[in-house]
């Protein structure tokens, strides 16, 4: 628990003049020295703030710095996202805790998760996100970060990542085997595209249950700890694609159609940015990477939770989702 005396030091720094009054935890998730640290914050005057540690090697001060200034431009542009504080001109400090630095940050706190989804909150996510890369788009910000980017220029994008640590059956290698052929004839084919697709600074960690929050007037976005260089294209449909299978065997959206889903996401997406030509030339192979290999994921995780037999037999579906055939192309 980050002590009291240490909290009001973080909000002098910040030029927070005001005594703190309670310390919540909000996540704590310690690996050895990596360190991801985020508590609540109260004060005297009744506002709250949300303060971030880490000591992650991933994590070093120029990055924080630049996904607070991604994060802050979206702000002054209009999307709701809590003001994140400065000292001078960063947003990111070091401090001393029990003999380990971290670096901090500090925001106002947002508000509470959003719990109620329906087709609409869909929609709301699709213009959410089609916001954010037009922002991009015409405001650059670098990010000195990648994640879906790099997986797929590395050689890493294998299918057999998804299921070398399941422990699955044998009854599954089939399935597995058929999945894997086409999920890796679709990423080789992608690759050779991928460069030639419209990047930007992206949140990369928004899902239809994660990290939206409700705000004074309306929903918002908060935890930019994974911002990075992203294409716009992949962004979305990572962001479609794994909040729909994450979710839906969750028992939160069993009752959404996901296509009727994803029509309302990308139909409000495309009223704030119009896909490329490249967008458009990769469109079907990238929709069906993303839905395949999310349904699949989603199976692996589903098993390894419950080790329900049935379960598996839904990978025999995961040939359908890799199936570019199944995914319409879009014109706009």
């Amino acid at each position: 628990m980050l002590p009291i005396n240490i909290a009001n030091d973080i909000l002098f720094h910040f030029q927070v003049d005001n005594a703190v009054t309670s310390i919540t935890i909000l996540q704590e998730m310690v690996k050895g020295e990596q360190k991801r640290l985020i508590y609540q914050i109260g004060t005297a005057c009744g506002r709250y703030w949300v303060c971030r540690l880490t000591s992650e090697e991933n994590y070093p001060p120029n990055i924080i710095e630049q996904q607070s200034q991604f994060a802050m431009l979206l702000w002054h542009h209009g999307i709701l996202t809590p003001k994140k504080m400065k000292n001078g001109k960063n947003y990111c400090i070091e401090i001393e805790w029990d003999n380990q630095s971290y670096y901090a940050t500090l925001e106002e706190y947002a508000g509470a998760d959003i719990e109620e989804v329906n087709l609409d909150t869909f929609g709301i996510l699709g213009k959410l996100i089609g916001q954010m890369h037009a922002i991009s788009e015409k405001y650059p910000i670098k990010i000195d970060f990648s994640s879906v980017r790099d997986v797929i220029h590395n050689g890493r994008a294998k299918f057999d990542r998804i299921v070398k640590q399941a422990d699955l059956p044998q009854t599954c290698y089939d399935a597995i085997r058929r999945c894997a052929v086409i999920h890796d004839e679709l990423i080789n084919e992608l690759r050779m595209l991928w460069n030639e697709l419209p990047y930007g600074a992206v949140h990369g960690d928004i899902g239809i249950c994660n990290n939206l929050v409700h705000m004074g007037s309306g929903i918002g976005i908060i935890d930019f700890n994974l911002a990075g260089t992203e294409a716009f294209l992949g962004d979305m449909l990572v962001t479609f694609y794994a909040s729909i299978y994450k979710y839906s065997w969750q028992g939160k959206l069993a009752h959404i159609s996901r296509d009727q889903a994803f029509q309302y996401f990308l139909k409000e997406y495309l009223t704030e940015r119009s896909f490329t030509t490249v967008e458009k030339l990769v469109y079907s192979r990238a929709t069906a990477l993303f839905d395949g290999l999310f349904f699949s994921k989603a199976v692996v995780e589903e098993w390894n939770k419950t080790r329900d037999i049935d379960v598996l037999a839904r990978l025999d579906e995961a040939v359908f989702h890799f199936n570019i055939e199944n995914h319409i192309r879009i014109v706009n």
